[in-house]
């Protein structure tokens, strides 16, 4: 009692469908339009990749830092990361070689959607792609002095006049997209400057 104005469903909305979603960020913005809950708790209920989606499709510059990388997860992701590149966003992947969980099959994948032409209106391949990619791997026991661990996880999206970025659990697997119990803190620029 008294840690917070209205713990209903949780000081930090663990339950989700008890959750006052007016204190959790509900409420209008200035567009009339409502905003989305601060914390995307995964599992069916509340699957990440959901959150993701929209903002795949608007921003203007994507920066993704996960400890590991899997095929699954980049199968996920595959299709909003192309469409992106041929916005002409700028895509940018790091993760690491920590405790051997990344996938080779999983960067061989992520190398192949960066060197893809862009796609034009008429299903032929473009001449170029209008956005950029790039990945980076993050080798842990050659760092200097080498990590302990590598374990970051941060979902960033900016756009011309907004952006948010998910920090948190999800790295880029399917667990952690679709039906994984992962927690990630939602900020907005607009709401959190």
């Amino acid at each position: 009692a008294g840690d917070v104005d209205d713990p209903t469903g949780g000081v930090r909305l663990v339950i989700p469908a008890r959750g006052n979603y007016r204190r959790a960020g509900f409420i209008p913005s200035p567009s009339g339009t409502c905003r989305p809950p601060p914390l995307s708790t995964g599992w069916h209920a509340d699957p990440f990749l959901r959150h993701l989606t929209p903002l795949f499709s608007r921003a203007t510059d994507i920066a993704i830092i996960a400890a590991f990388v899997q095929d699954s997860g980049v199968h996920r992701l595959e299709g909003h990361i192309h469409a992106a590149l041929d916005r002409g966003a700028r895509v940018r992947v790091l993760t690491g070689d920590y405790l051997h969980i990344t996938q080779a099959h999983a960067l061989h994948r992520l190398l192949d959607i960066g060197r893809a032409p862009a796609v034009g209106e008429s299903g032929e391949a473009a001449s170029s792609r209008p956005g950029t990619f790039d990945l980076r791997v993050a080798e842990v026991a050659r760092l200097d002095p080498p990590a302990a661990s590598f374990h970051p996880k941060s979902w960033i999206f900016m756009e011309p006049e907004s952006g948010c970025a998910f920090v948190g659990s999800s790295n880029v697997s399917q667990a952690a997209l679709t039906d994984g119990v992962e927690w990630n803190c939602r900020v907005d620029r607009e709401r959190d400057p």
